[in-house]
């Protein structure tokens, strides 16, 4: 970072999160939960800290999306309709 800061050129960085980041879900996921939160706190952490360098930081965070990993959860007629 600190090669895009003496730039001083700015930019953008997306970090790839999740909405498990933002909300817990009775799954089974409490380590991928976790991480997504981490990455979701540091992620404003730079924005907060960048930002007067003209960098914006931001996560996106899709939704469920038709992984291996959301299969089952998916599958579940009354889970999917929420």
């Amino acid at each position: 970072m600190k090669g895009r800061v003496a730039a001083g050129n700015g930019g953008r960085i997306p970090n790839p999160s999740a909405v498990r980041g933002q909300l817990g879900i009775d799954a089974g996921y409490a380590a991928y939960v976790a991480a997504k939160g981490a990455l979701n706190a540091l992620t404003r952490q730079h924005a907060t800290e960048w930002a007067k360098h003209g960098i914006t930081v931001n996560a996106i965070s899709p939704t469920f999306v038709r992984t291996e990993q959301t299969a089952t959860l998916l599958a579940d007629e009354a889970f999917y309709a929420k």
